[in-house]
């Protein structure tokens, strides 16, 4: 049986703090294997920087975090374009049941769900849905002008945001895969 602990552990680097904690519980000693993680990242400016750099702030997603997801695409967005642009807090967590086929050849059942927050935002169970509408009104010399060319002076926009319901804030997901595991100890 495999039991490791990893607490505690703080990296300061470049005007920033960094905690994580992470726990994992594995018995590799028959056909079939569990594994357990929960882990959680905080991460916060210190001395005179302001913000956290986009490059050192907080993503999940992908093989090593929430399998299922794109990399790095679990994270706050930007209201506008949509676009990731991390958080400085996570909670991960993973399950995952392992059967040895033969030789390399495993089938892994696995769930995986986890979040990431700013500074400010509070880790939910569920968070809203928002849709954006943009109205515009064209205002033209004559309807009738065959020839009339958009002009971008008589447009007026109105952009409006409504809330249209709820989703777990939980980025979840659970389903089989098969692996192959060549050299090493297959562990990440």
């Amino acid at each position: 049986m495999i039991v490791e602990r990893e607490r505690g552990r703080v990296r300061e680097h470049e005007r920033q703090a960094r905690h994580d904690d992470e726990h994992r519980h594995e018995d590799g000693h028959h056909p079939e294997a569990a594994g357990f993680r929960a882990a959680w990242e905080y991460l916060r400016p210190y001395g005179d920087t302001r913000a956290l750099p986009i490059f050192q702030k907080i993503f999940l997603g992908g093989e090593y975090s929430i399998r299922g997801f794109d990399i790095r695409s679990v994270s706050p967005r930007d209201e506008l374009s949509g676009v990731p642009v991390g958080g400085n807090k996570s909670l991960l967590f993973n399950a995952e049941y392992l059967i040895h086929i033969a030789g390399p050849v495993r089938l892994v059942l696995f769930a995986d769900a986890g979040q990431v927050r700013d500074t400010g935002e509070n880790f939910a169970w569920k968070e809203p849905i928002t849709q954006r509408n943009v109205q515009g009104v064209l205002i033209a010399d004559s309807i009738l002008d065959p020839f009339y060319i958009f002009n971008p002076i008589n447009y007026t926009p109105r952009v409006t945001t409504e809330e249209v319901g709820e989703a777990a804030a939980f980025k979840t997901s659970i389903r089989p895969a098969i692996s192959s595991r060549v050299g090493g100890t297959g562990r990440r």
